[in-house]
């Protein structure tokens, strides 16, 4: 739409239905609920961040936010809703994963579904996985 005009009717139009983004969870947004249950369920923390430590413009971001994270066992969770479906989200949460794999976290992914319909499941699978990995001590 080139002319003024034009932009300002479409533009009234939109307001006037309602019209407006569509409402997403993520950055800047409340936690969703199934994120907040299974953070409770564990304990744990929530948004937790992990520094890249890559220069802005290197293909990566400076740092990836956690939905759900157990630092000393380096266990991430990911709570995933609707908008992980399409091809791109997809391949954003390969690299993702494979990032923080390369840092040895080990990222489990679950749908928000799933977490709604088997959360004493989910939280169980999550705890013994935790208690089965070997925490070596810290040198200093």
């Amino acid at each position: 739409m080139r002319l003024e005009s034009a932009r300002k009717k479409m533009q009234s139009t939109l307001l006037a239905i309602g019209h407006g983004p569509s409402v997403r969870g993520g950055n800047g947004r409340p936690l969703s609920l199934p994120q907040q249950m299974l953070a409770k369920s564990l304990g744990w923390r929530t948004e937790y961040i992990v520094r890249t430590g890559i220069p802005r413009g290197q293909g990566y971001p400076t740092h990836y936010k956690l939905d759900i994270a157990d630092p000393e066992s380096m266990i991430a969770i990911e709570v995933d809703g609707s908008s992980h479906s399409s091809l791109k989200r997809q391949a954003q949460d390969k690299k993702k994963e494979d990032f923080l794999a390369g840092l040895g976290w080990k990222v489990l992914r679950f749908k928000n579904q799933e977490v709604m319909e088997n959360l004493a499941m989910i939280t169980s699978t999550i705890l013994k996985l935790k208690n089965t990995i070997i925490t070596l001590p810290k040198t200093s």
